[in-house]
């Protein structure tokens, strides 16, 4: 017998939201045993810096002093929370979604 009752609303980010921390935790894991430059976040992280402008460059070292790559990695993961809380979002109205999102995390992690 099916249940026809629907999960409450604010149950979809937060199910995307403990997904994300849960695969950064194990990319962390697997990047600890490899070398910590293999962190996913952090290898975004530089290819944004490899990829950006000199201007961009040179305004964010004038804004955020020695804490540009602190404020990065940190918008890294605000992107990646927003992300990841969209995903689970739509997975609850169809699961399809939800593993189309884990599997587009993954190929980009591993990438």
């Amino acid at each position: 017998m099916q249940s026809n009752r629907r999960a409450p609303g604010w149950a979809g980010p937060l199910i995307g939201l403990v997904s994300c921390a849960a695969a950064l935790g194990i990319s962390l894991t697997a990047a600890g045993l490899v070398k910590a430059s293999a962190f996913p976040v952090v290898a975004v992280g530089d290819a944004v810096v490899d990829l950006a402008p000199a201007g961009v460059k040179e305004f964010a070292i004038r804004v955020f002093g020695e804490n540009d790559k602190n404020v990065l990695v940190a918008g890294i993961l605000v992107v990646l929370a927003v992300v990841a809380a969209a995903i689970g979002t739509f997975a609850l109205r169809d699961l399809r979604y939800g593993t189309a999102g884990l599997t587009a995390f993954g190929v980009a992690g591993v990438l």
